[in-house]
C-alpha cells in the first residue's frame, strides 16, 4: 500500500477535536490532533474516526502566566 502525503494538509476533527489530516494510507489516515496550545499528537486513526473540521469543538489556549497573574506576553 502507498502512502499518499497531502499538501497542504486538510482540516479536520478527530474525537471531536480539532486535527490536521496530513496522510493517507488504506483505511488509515496519519493526523496532528491539537488538544490545547503546545499539547499536539500525531497519530494513525482509522478513516471512519476522521470527520468534516465543523464537527471540531474549539480549543481553549492557556497563557503561561507570571507568579502575578498576568501573561508573560504583556511583561
Amino acid at each position: 500500500m502507498r502512502l499518499e502525503m497531502l499538501t497542504p494538509p486538510a482540516l479536520v476533527a478527530v474525537d471531536r477535536a480539532p486535527a490536521l489530516l496530513l496522510a493517507r494510507r488504506g483505511d488509515r489516515r496519519y493526523v496532528q490532533v491539537s488538544r490545547g496550545a503546545g499539547l499536539n499528537h500525531l497519530r494513525w486513526v482509522p478513516a471512519d474516526a476522521v470527520r468534516p473540521a465543523e464537527e471540531a469543538e474549539p480549543v481553549q489556549a492557556v497563557l503561561p502566566t507570571t507568579r502575578f497573574g498576568l501573561p508573560r506576553a504583556q511583561r
